[in-house]
């Protein structure tokens, strides 16, 4: 009777665990939906792009996500889509990109619940920062990005080592994105 109990009480929690995950899926769907509402067919098909783009190289990355550590290109998606597409459409594209990298890669953490509001609202501030031009703005994210996720690591008690890897990593990837395919590929989303 009581090894009954003892596994009824294992399911329960088993189903109360996976239920926020649940819901940041079905958030994940509403927003990945509104996206695909409020733009245009040719705008839709680039979104798609780059978040099949975003998932397949966290997929890839995935068993090697110690060694590969900060590269990703969620940062890159949303400050694009800002540029191009305006700030509620970049705010919504960092947080399904987010998801996506994060469910891929398999560090749905707490540092994640953190990082998707982030993702958001540099999504969202992009936009103001696309008189710079895309390269300039990228790159300012992509700093705000990593100063935020640097405070994060040491705010939750995380390895600094791996937290200025992923950091450094990110970074020059980053740089070398907005520097040389962001003008390119923004050129393309925007030309009629």
């Amino acid at each position: 009777m009581a090894d009954q109990r003892s596994t009824t009480a294992k399911e329960v929690y088993s189903f109360c665990m996976k239920k926020p995950m649940r819901n940041y899926l079905l958030f994940f769907l509403a927003a990945l939906l509104a996206i695909l509402l409020a733009v245009s067919f040719r705008s839709m098909f680039v979104i798609l792009l780059l978040l099949a783009i975003n998932a397949v190289l966290s997929l890839i990355i995935r068993p090697f996500k110690t060694v590969l550590s900060g590269i990703e290109i969620v940062t890159f998606s949303t400050v694009l889509c800002s540029v191009a597409y305006g700030p509620k459409t970049g705010m919504l594209v960092g947080l399904v990109s987010i998801i996506v990298s994060l469910l891929c890669l398999g560090r749905f953490t707490n540092y994640a619940v953190l990082m998707v509001p982030v993702v958001m609202l540099l999504g969202y501030l992009a936009f103001y920062l696309s008189a710079f031009g895309i390269a300039a703005a990228g790159i300012i994210m992509t700093a705000a990005y990593n100063l935020v996720i640097f405070c994060i690591i040491i705010f939750l008690g995380g390895n600094t080592v791996k937290g200025f890897s992923y950091i450094g990593v990110n970074i020059v990837l980053n740089i070398f994105l907005f520097s040389v395919l962001a003008p390119i590929a923004l050129k393309m989303m925007v030309s009629p």
